[in-house]
């Protein structure tokens, strides 16, 4: 798993970009971020970023964060979006306004449903509150091809700083059954198929080939 120096420096970020990844509706009807066995169709592991940005904020490493990823819920059948489902931003906001931060300091970003769109809204966002140093959080699985969508929105040249942060490695050093579960993870072949489709995606990226896959995702309530 990729380290981020950041994660052993105190000093804060003005901003961290936390990416949606899963949501999923329990029995009661209430819409949450998915843990590592549910939702794989579509991501893995996406309820560990809400928990690591609330222990960024909680170790003072993070003043803001900008929640990305508007509404990606389908309806059954069909690929078009499911007029009474969340944003992937709003489940991941209340997650971490149950986990202690502040509502205030959380900025939703509500427009993107791809890891590119979500640089993309997210830089005008950054560049609209002027903010310099940037974490972007997400699965350890997912940095590498994200971090090259947001260095193209060249916020460089404009004198800031993203810094990857890997949601994996916050929520395993925190937890040792956290930790147990990520090293399974990590070893199985569904993150290994992961990872090659990952590298796929950066390749295309770069060549000028790349195409978002098609929004489908319906993801069904607790039996």
């Amino acid at each position: 798993m990729d380290t981020s120096s950041s994660q052993n420096d105190k000093s804060l970020f003005d901003v961290v970009v936390v990416l949606g990844g899963n949501v999923r509706r329990t029995k009661s009807g209430r819409w949450v971020t998915t843990s590592y066995t549910e939702g794989r169709e579509k991501s893995i592991g996406a309820h560990a970023r809400t928990l690591a940005a609330a222990e960024l904020y909680k170790q003072g490493k993070a003043k803001k964060f900008i929640v990305s990823t508007g509404q990606t819920v389908t309806i059954p059948g069909k690929n078009i979006p499911d007029p009474n489902a969340p944003s992937e931003s709003a489940v991941m906001k209340n997650e971490m306004v149950r986990y202690g931060i502040p509502e205030d300091d959380i900025i939703l970003e509500e427009k993107s449903n791809s890891t590119l769109t979500n640089a993309i809204e997210s830089a005008k966002i950054i560049r609209q509150m002027d903010f310099k140093r940037i974490g972007l959080l997400t699965s350890f699985w997912h940095l590498e091809r994200a971090m090259v969508m947001f260095e193209a929105q060249r916020l460089d040249i404009e004198g800031r700083s993203i810094t990857p942060i890997s949601a994996d490695e916050i929520v395993a050093e925190i937890s040792r059954r956290h930790a147990k579960i990520v090293e399974n993870m990590e070893n199985s072949p569904t993150i290994k198929k992961r990872l090659a489709s990952e590298v796929e995606g950066i390749k295309a990226f770069k060549e000028g080939k790349y195409k978002r896959k098609p929004l489908v995702w319906n993801p069904t309530k607790d039996k």
